[in-house]
């Protein structure tokens, strides 16, 4: 209260004094005073100013009192009075602008605020030269309010720095050097350069992020994206930090900036670069290897990539063969990446258990080393292999440069670190005189290993000569299991042959395992001995079991003998020339003397041509005798109908059995049944089922209701049910779905067929509900998947299991038919 009234009794005397001194020289000017001081006064919003121009009688009042002075128009003896004079109004001025200015710091929010505050104040000054001889004490009163402000006014100092980055972000580069002069002449604890040069980090951050983001096809990204942003921003930043452009230590320290920021991006999108786009991203790879110089941004980029995998790879919807391909593209890019082949041993260490639980693993890669086509695959995977996908895994693992014919080396950390001075160092080498000189090079610029290095176990087999195949048969426990696949395959092959000649890529694939699993310079001598050509036996397999190898080089020379037997045979007269027959040696063919249940009565017609080839058998090789396999062989049969259609099919000796036991009476009339064909044929009535299914499916067949007919015309129409299979027990409901059901349900649960695939391939059985929730949470939402119920899929999986496609076992869970 007494500072209060303190400060009232300055300000009179102060007003007093300033009415004495004009009275001596302006007589009669109280009314002139007056006017002036209220005109000037900030604390008097309804009489000053107002930002506006004084008026004419104003005019008079300030030239009179004021201007005289500094016009040089008072006495001389006046002039001591005058100087007075303006000394007073200049402290009254002071301190009404000092009293306004407490008076509303609260009311000061923004910097727009203090630039209105700070015209109120000075806009009187341009027609009041109460400063024209001292603008020093103006400023530094000026300046003194405003430092004052900033480091007491928190709310405000928040306010200006956020519209600082506001302006700099949006290109306004003017009034943000209205902001940094109002910091820099506040002289507050506010500093203006360290704002800046945060603000140009984010700058930089931002522009990257525009510039650089999905561009991964560019080898010099970096240098050109930092050359745009020198060209656009950079004067400007420099007349904000008040530093000369050509300042090489700051555009050094910026160029770094944009290293950092790169890594940062390419970090948050390496899982798009190695697996969406690869190899269009190798430029970004190998521009990132250039600037990546710590071992914990390796680190972090295995963790993102491998986060990202686990969830956009690892899951029940994403097929085997799209996983497999999603991880070669990976080998490639961190090889490229990281030619010291850690990150990839990582990468590997984390994905192996994955890839183990996959059942259908060996199968994939060894179609996809094959090349098969879709007509080639046989059991589940005709249903839900990709052909699309199995076909890019194929040309990755014939990449020239990163294959499984290729082969590259690892390089150690420590020649990728001398890798600059090799001239030098070779040169040194051949130097007789200096043996040690690289010796003690390599030292002094060897690093050592940093301790959060992402692996500090280096296998032998990263530093040996590799090759895509090599890495890929690390994910296996054992390679034996990878060549008995093959074996299988082979096969199969083998005994489904036409005639003997095997295809190259079977030639070509055999070549490589025999060069990969057999003893060393095995390769050199390797033929397939099928169509021409010597077979090199194979007597040992390197780190596996030798007889798979010795089984593949006697069923070569199998083959290869039916060749040349069936040569000799087709000249005995008397004998079907239309037949190829296959002598094998049951031992190597991992077969038995028995069919496995496969009886059944061969068309009498058949049994005897082929009996004649085993009396000629006998001839030829003496004390010898041949077993038919009736579960292996192809018969290519041309069909004739009443219509004059012919088709022609190819067919096991099973079904050609069934098919001939349609004559032309029993077709058009009564038809056969199951039992019926079982009994002609001695045959299991199921496995008739399956024969009868097979010929209905070819659209030879059809089955009325009652028995099965030949389909003589095109307009005989199949009964919409087939029998239902005795193994369900559920074969009255096994078609449950309303015939007037939804047309869309319909289309949606169609749909869902390969989801439901690739999660049975690759989980196993499931119950409905499990099946319900995996394809709630995996299918597109646009497919509508949330509008079926579990019952509506119950009953579509029935459908399914009646169709063939699916099994339902005892304990209610669904799986593929093997």
């Amino acid at each position: 209260m007494n500072a209060v009234m303190r400060a009232g009794e300055d300000l009179k005397r102060l007003l007093v004094q300033i009415q004495e001194v004009a009275l001596r020289t302006h007589p009669n000017c109280e009314d002139d005073l007056e006017s002036l001081l209220t005109w000037i006064n900030p604390n008097e919003p309804q009489s000053n100013h107002q930002c506006k121009p004084p008026t004419l009688r104003l005019k008079n009042s300030i030239k009179m009192l004021v201007n005289q002075y500094y016009n040089m128009e008072l006495r001389e003896d006046e002039r001591d009075t005058g100087y007075l004079f303006i000394q007073l109004v200049r402290q009254f001025y002071v301190y009404q602008v000092r009293l306004h200015f407490f008076a509303s710091l609260s009311n000061l929010h923004t910097f727009k605020d203090v630039q209105r505050l700070v015209k109120y104040y000075e806009f009187p000054l341009k027609y009041v030269y109460i400063f024209e001889n001292c603008p020093e004490e103006w400023i530094g009163e000026r300046d003194g309010l405003m430092h004052y402000l900033l480091n007491r006014h928190k709310k405000l100092r928040i306010n200006v720095v956020s519209r600082l980055k506001d302006l700099v972000m949006e290109d306004d580069f003017d009034l943000a050097m209205d902001v940094v002069k109002w910091l820099n002449e506040s002289n507050s604890n506010v500093s203006s350069m360290d704002l800046m040069l945060d603000l140009i980090v984010e700058k930089i951050s931002r522009f990257c992020q525009d510039q650089m983001t999905g561009t991964w096809n560019n080898r010099f990204l970096i240098m050109e994206t930092f050359n745009r942003f020198i060209t656009s921003y950079w004067s400007q930043f420099c007349l904000l930090l008040a530093c000369p452009e050509d300042n090489h230590e700051l555009t050094t320290v910026v160029y770094h900036l944009f290293e950092r920021q790169f890594v940062k991006l390419r970090t948050k999108e390496i899982f798009d670069i190695v697996v969406g786009v690869y190899p269009d991203s190798k430029p970004t790879l190998l521009e990132l290897r250039r600037v990546l110089v710590k071992s914990k941004d390796f680190t972090q980029i295995v963790v993102e990539f491998l986060s990202n995998f686990e969830r956009q790879i690892f899951n029940p919807s994403i097929s085997t063969v799209n996983a497999l391909l999603a991880y070669v593209k990976t080998v490639k890019a961190f090889l490229t990446l990281d030619p010291t082949g850690r990150c990839l041993n990582s990468v590997s260490a984390f994905v192996k258990p994955y890839f183990q639980e996959r059942n259908d693993l060996v199968t994939v890669l060894l179609y996809a080393i094959l090349e098969l086509q879709s007509e080639e695959f046989e059991g589940p995977a005709r249903a839900y292999l990709d052909t699309n996908s199995l076909n890019q895994l194929s040309q990755e693992l014939k990449d020239p440069e990163f294959g499984i014919e290729s082969s590259f080396e690892t390089i150690p950390q420590a020649d990728l670190l001398s890798r600059p001075a090799s001239t030098a160092t070779t040169a040194a080498m051949l130097d007789p005189r200096l043996p040690y000189k690289s010796v003690i090079k390599n030292f002094l610029q060897w690093t050592p290993e940093p301790m959060d290095t992402i692996s500090k176990n280096y296998s032998k087999s990263l530093s040996a000569s590799r090759n895509l195949l090599d890495i890929l048969m690390d994910m296996f426990e054992s390679k034996d299991f990878f060549v008995s696949e093959f074996l299988s395959l082979l096969t199969r092959k083998l005994l489904t042959l036409k005639l003997y000649t095997l295809d190259r890529k079977w030639s070509h694939c055999l070549r490589l395992l025999k060069t990969k699993f057999g003893p060393a310079g095995a390769a050199a001598v390797v033929a397939t001995g099928i169509g021409g050509g010597d077979g090199g036996s194979i007597d040992g397999v390197r780190g596996g079991d030798p007889s798979n190898i010795n089984n593949i080089d006697v069923m070569l020379r199998d083959v290869r003998g039916s060749s040349e037997l069936c040569k000799r045979m087709h000249q005995v007269a008397g004998l079907d020339q239309r037949i190829y027959p296959k002598f094998i040696s049951p031992l190597y063919w991992n077969r038995d003397n028995s069919s496995n249940g496969w009886t059944f009565q061969l068309d009498p017609q058949m049994a005897l041509e082929l009996d004649k080839y085993c009396q000629v058998y006998s001839e030829i090789k003496p004390g010898r005798a041949l077993h038919l396999y009736k579960d292996q062989g192809i018969v290519v049969l041309t069909l004739s109908f009443q219509d004059g259609r012919k088709k022609r099919c190819e067919a096991t000796l099973e079904q050609c059995s069934v098919i001939q036991q349609f004559d032309a009476s029993t077709a058009t009339t009564t038809g056969l049944t199951e039992q019926m064909i079982g009994a002609r044929l001695q045959m299991d009535p199921a496995r008739a089922r399956a024969a009868l299914q097979h010929w209905v499916q070819e659209g030879v067949l059809y089955y009325d209701g009652n028995a099965y007919k030949t389909r003589e015309y095109l307009d005989d129409q199949p009964a919409e049910n087939l029998p239902a299979s005795k193994d369900s027990s559920a074969s009255s409901q096994a078609r449950t779905m309303s015939p007037d059901r939804d047309s869309r349900l319909t289309s949606i649960l169609e749909q869902t067929w390969p989801f439901i695939q690739g999660m049975l391939t690759n989980l196993g059985a499931l119950k409905v509900k499990k099946i319900h929730s995996f394809l709630k949470v995996t299918t597109p939402k646009e497919l509508g998947f949330s509008m079926v119920t579990p019952s509506q899929l119950e009953s579509y999986l029935h459908s399914l299991v009646e169709e063939e496609r699916l099994i339902c076992t005892t304990n209610d869970t669904y799986k593929l038919p093997k």
